[in-house]
């Protein structure tokens, strides 16, 4: 039985972390830039907005390339079975 559908280890995304080169290697320096850069544009723009939204959102994104175990969709309700879309569900309209 193969391992589709299994949880991965903890760590197993990303271990080589902290290699140069590895992913939260580049995502790190994607941040620290991001930082750098945002008091240079204007505060009001839409790039500016999406690094702020981003920079927010960092610890969430580390948390999910150390730990194999967290998907990056948490949304339930995206994740609601087709079958629920029936007349007699509770979704109906």
């Amino acid at each position: 039985m193969g391992d589709r559908g299994r949880h991965p280890r903890p760590g197993s995304r990303n271990a080589g972390e902290g290699a140069p080169g590895s992913v939260a290697a580049i995502v790190a320096a994607l941040f620290d830039l991001w930082e750098k850069e945002l008091p240079r544009l204007s505060g009001k723009s839409k790039l500016a907005e999406a690094i702020r939204y981003a920079i927010s959102r960092r610890i969430a994104l580390e948390r999910f390339l150390s730990d194999g175990r967290i998907g990056i969709d948490s949304n339930i309700v995206w994740r609601c079975p087709s079958i629920m879309n029936g007349k007699s569900s509770l979704c109906y309209e």
